[in-house]
Order: C-alpha cells, then structure tokens, then sequence
C-alpha cells in the first residue's frame, strides 16, 4: 500500500477524490475512511463531486449533467459526423464519434497524451465508469498510428467514402473541425485510417472510379430521355464520387432553372462558381454575375447569393461592390462572420476609416473566439 505524501487536511479536494477513486487499490480502508471524513468536514461527499459532468455536442453550448442524464443522450440518435466531449470531475475528456458498428474514442487529460481507441461495444458502461472515475478502459484498444486517407470540403464525399470502407469492415475515423484530434487545415472533412490499413483502403476506394462511370452512363441514357427529374438525382449522387467537377453544380444548375426552383440553382451555380475558384480558373464570371443578380428578387434568403457576388467583385478588384453587398448582408445577418471579417479587411486595406475596421474585426472576434485568424487580427488591432 501507498502512504499519502502529505497531511490530509492539505490536500485539495481533487487530490483526496483521487485517492479514493482512481488510486483506491494503492491505499487501505482505513485511510479510505479517512478522506471520505475529510471531505465531509469541508462539506463534501463523493457523489456530489462525480455524479455531474460537462456536455457538449459539436460546438453546441456546454451542458452540466448529472450521470443519468448523460447516458440517456447515446440513446438519441448520433450522426457519423457528430463528435461528443464529455468531461469529468478530474478534468479528464473523452471525445465521442460513432462508426458504423463501433464506437470511437479519444481520451486525453491534463497529464497524458491524446489516445485514440475503438469500442465495439455498448457505450454506456464506458462512459459511467468514466464518470464515476472508475477503470473504465478495460474494454478499449487503443492504437498510436494513423494516416489520412482522403481529405475533402464534400460531406457527401467523405460519407460516401466512409460507406465504402465499410463495405470492407475497414475501421475508419471520419475527422471534421469538430473534432480535437488529426486537426486538418487543408479541407473541413478528412478519414483516418489505421497505418497497417492504409494500403487496403486505398484498395476500397478505387471504387470511386467504377461508380463514375456507371453514373455517367446512366447520365447519357436519362439526357436521352429528356427526363430532367432523373438528371438531378444521378447529379445528385455524382457529387458524392467527383465533388470537385464544376460542371456538374453548373448543370444541376441549369435543370433546376427549367424547373423553377431558382434558389436551389442560384446554390448549384455559387457551388460551381466557388470550385472554379479554388482550381483558379474561373469561366462565365460574367454569365455567373448577372445569373445572380437576377436571383436576388426571387429568393427569400438572399445571403448566399450575396456572398458569391462579394467573392466576385473581390476577384474583379471592384471594391466598392464588395463593400455594398458584405453590408447588404450584415444588414440582413448583423452576426454573419464572414461579412464582418471581410468588411474588417476592406475598411482597413481601402480606406482611412480605422474605427470600422475596428468595429468589424472585434465583431468577428466576439462571434468567433477560437478562429485561427485571432492572432493576425489582434496584431491589426493593436495597430488600429
């Protein structure tokens, strides 16, 4: 048995739940009845410490749960793409994401590294030992190398490739900027795969190829037809498999404008306009331009339109357009944060106005407190 280094009454509360919980095998009961007779003295007993955890979904706001409450959140339903943190009285947080038929888990604390396991499972005995701070990765195994297999912006991409390598039993992390781990600045979506995997799911993903072609087929065949309805679902599931084809948001366009649903098109083509951009080889900039503009009075939610308009006059030079439309927007959404980041970098590279860069930059700061810009912009501020 391991003797407590210091007196008792000197400890902190975490260090005594510890001795009582985490570390019990290490001591014997009489210094266990000792701790609980200590807390009690503060006004303490353990269940009030470990019955209540922090929530959070995504980057939903923090929730403070009892236990029960916790546990009957794994009875709703969660997406592939949701990632769940939840954090114990000893600061420790096990980030949740559901598989196919498994579980994955990250676990990390203030004194270990990340570690990355999976559950096959049910998860909620797991998550009530981690509460009560019991052992509670008994069942896990954990492993140390990953890699990344595919990185898109298309949800429908990664889902579609994460369906596929499960078709083949490959386990498979599917990471999004929710998550606290494989961090990925290069695109909103990734999967990520055990090393010893990596060549296997190379393998599964050569499928991507077969249905192209396939769907192409069948693309000529509904054209033929002249059956727009078919078009747009075999579009539809195209971009699943090309997501970064400009051509196909540009002729789900077209069809959606025959059929008069002038919002989904005005999407389709900013869509379109946006992967022309990012390849750097925009086409029709101008056939785009005056499409949107005569989409404005015929939608209601006028912000997506706006901000391709903004992106276009940017890309033309002609600021004082983008000025008017990121102010249209903010007029419309006072919280948008790109209209505010954007309007920050117009009024500070394009004129003398220092006190609506100002305004716009601690905007965009109080919306989005974590952003990766933070560091860039506070450097502007201090010279504002």
């Amino acid at each position: 048995m391991t003797e407590h280094i210091k007196p008792l009454n000197l400890m902190s509360v975490e260090e005594l739940t510890r001795i009582i919980t985490k570390e019990k095998d290490n001591y014997n009961e009489e210094v266990h009845e000792k701790v609980v007779a200590e807390l009690e003295s503060r006004g303490i007993t353990l269940s009030d410490l470990i019955t209540k955890v922090k929530f959070q979904k995504n980057h939903e706001a923090e929730l403070i749960l009892g236990k029960d409450e916790a546990l009957e959140l794994f009875e709703n339903e969660i997406s592939l793409l949701d990632v769940l943190y939840i954090n114990n009285f000893m600061s420790e947080t096990l980030v949740i994401q559901k598989g196919y038929d498994y579980w994955i888990i990250h676990h990390f604390s203030e004194k270990s590294d990340i570690k990355t396991g999976f559950l096959t499972n049910d998860i909620k005995p797991v998550i009530e030992k981690f509460i009560l701070l019991e052992d509670w990765q008994a069942d896990l195994s954990f492993h140390a190398h990953w890699e990344t297999l595919i990185e898109s912006n298309s949800v429908k991409h990664i889902l579609k490739a994460s369906e596929l390598l499960n078709d083949e039993s490959i386990t498979h992390i599917i990471n999004s900027r929710n998550l606290i781990r494989f961090v990925n600045q290069n695109a909103a979506y990734s999967i990520i795969v055990l090393s010893e995997n990596a060549g296997e799911s190379e393998d599964a993903l050569e499928k991507f190829e077969n249905l192209k072609t396939d769907l192409y087929k069948n693309l000529e065949i509904a054209e033929a037809d002249n059956d727009v309805d078919e078009q747009l679902k075999i579009l539809g599931e195209l971009e699943a498999v090309t997501p970064d084809d400009p051509a196909l948001f540009y002729n789900k366009a077209q069809l959606l404008t025959e059929k008069g649903e002038i919002k989904e098109a005005s999407d389709a083509l900013i869509d379109s306009f946006n992967i022309e951009l990012e390849n750097g080889n925009v086409e029709d900039l101008e056939e785009t331009e005056n499409y949107l503009k005569d989409c404005l009075d015929k939608v209601e939610d006028k912000n997506n339109i706006l901000h391709c308009l903004a992106s276009i006059a940017s890309f033309r030079g002609e600021v004082e357009d983008a000025f008017d439309f990121y102010k249209q927007i903010v007029n419309i959404s006072e919280d948008d944060i790109v209209a505010h980041l954007n309007l920050g970098h117009l009024y500070y590279s394009h004129t003398e106005e220092d006190n609506k860069a100002k305004f716009h930059f601690e905007k965009y700061l109080q919306l989005d407190p974590d952003s990766s810009d933070r560091e860039s912009i506070e450097s502007i501020l201090e010279n504002l």
